[in-house]
C-alpha cells in the first residue's frame, strides 16, 4: 500500500490516513482535496511541480503534458477527467547489439507479472519499449496521495526493471 509522511513529524502513514497516528497532525488540508470532476491539467500539473518534475504543456491535447524528472522517469501524463483517471506512458530505446527479441518478450513478461503499477510492452519496430500506469481519482484526490503513488510507481518501476533484466537492455 503506498504510504504518505507527515508533513509535521515525518512518520510514514498509509495513504488514506486523515491525521498522523503519531503526532494527530492533520494530513490533508480540506482546500486540497479535489473531486474527480474538479481536477484539470493545470492542478495534476501543480502536483507533479510540486514532487520535483518539470512539466511541459503539449499543443497535442488541453488533458496532455510531459513530465520530466532528473532521478525518475519521464511522462507523458495524459487526464481523462470523465473517467476520473491519469495515466503515464514511458518510452525507453532497446540497447539492441543482436537479434534477442525472445529475450526481451521474456523479460517483458516477467515484468508484467511482477508489476502491480505498470505494463511493458514491446512495439512492433522491435527497438521500443513502452510502459504505461493508471491512477484512479477517489472521491477526494489530494496531492498528497499522488506524490505518494508516484513514490511508490518509480520505486516499483525501477526495483523490477532490476530484477526482471529489462534495465540491462535499455539504453
Amino acid at each position: 500500500m503506498p504510504v504518505i509522511t507527515c508533513p509535521s513529524c515525518q512518520t510514514e502513514l498509509p495513504d488514506n490516513a486523515a491525521f498522523c497516528l503519531s503526532c494527530g497532525h492533520a494530513i490533508e488540508q480540506e482546500t486540497e482535496l479535489k473531486a474527480p470532476n474538479e481536477i484539470d491539467r493545470e492542478w495534476l500539473m501543480n502536483v507533479f511541480v510540486s514532487d520535483g518534475y518539470k512539466c511541459e504543456e503539449t499543443d497535442e491535447s488541453p488533458l496532455l503534458f510531459w513530465a520530466r524528472h532528473e532521478e525518475r522517469m519521464n511522462a507523458s501524463v495524459r487526464l481523462y477527467p470523465a473517467l476520473g483517471l491519469f495515466s503515464m506512458a514511458s518510452t525507453w530505446a532497446l540497447k539492441r547489439s543482436r537479434r534477442d527479441e525472445a529475450r526481451v518478450q521474456g523479460a517483458v513478461n516477467t515484468y508484467n507479472s511482477s508489476s502491480l503499477l505498470w505494463t511493458a510492452w514491446i512495439f512492433q519496430d522491435q527497438t521500443t519499449l513502452g510502459m504505461s500506469a493508471i491512477y484512479t481519482f477517489s472521491a477526494r484526490t489530494s496531492p498528497q496521495r499522488i506524490k505518494a503513488y508516484l513514490d511508490i510507481s518509480n520505486k516499483v518501476f525501477f526495483e523490477s526493471l532490476t530484477d526482471t533484466g529489462l534495465i540491462q537492455i535499455l539504453q
